[in-house]
């Protein structure tokens, strides 16, 4: 399938046509390597085996399919964030994650590998004098 960029080429006013794949709903492509080349962030969920309870995943792919690693939770994993931590010129994936009534964000590096993971918060209903606010885990753009 092919799509039409908004970008007309400077010589001869025409768009460029751009290759697109069909994407997990949900997928993120990004440049997470800074070769020019996206990778796909995508998260799904899968089971070991039928005894154990569900893992969800994280997903980093070449932009050919090929999938550079895995990263297994124990835990509902929300959408992924981006940013270069390091000043490296590389993006790290900022995974946020629920797991009971606690948020946590961990950081994974564009070949998969988990760096850290830190606790964000614990939740709790927050007391008002006209009553209890439910806790909402999700993480919001400000």
């Amino acid at each position: 399938m092919s799509a039409c960029s908004s970008a007309p080429n400077e010589s001869h006013q025409r768009y460029r046509f751009h290759e697109v794949r069909r994407m997990h709903p949900g997928a993120t492509p990004v440049d997470l390597d800074g070769d020019g080349r996206d990778e796909v962030v995508a998260t799904g969920i899968r089971q070991p085996h039928p005894s154990l309870p569900d893992l969800e995943v994280l997903f980093i792919l070449r932009s050919t399919g090929e999938i550079i690693d895995q990263v297994n939770y124990h835990a509902t994993v929300l959408p992924p964030h981006f940013l270069d931590l390091d000043g490296d010129g590389m993006l790290e994936i900022l995974v946020p994650t629920v797991r009971r009534d606690s948020l946590f964000v961990s950081v994974v590096e564009a070949t998969g590998r988990k760096r850290y993971g830190l606790f964000l918060a614990a939740g709790q209903a927050r007391q008002q004098p006209d009553g209890d606010l439910p806790w909402d885990p999700r993480i919001v753009r400000f």
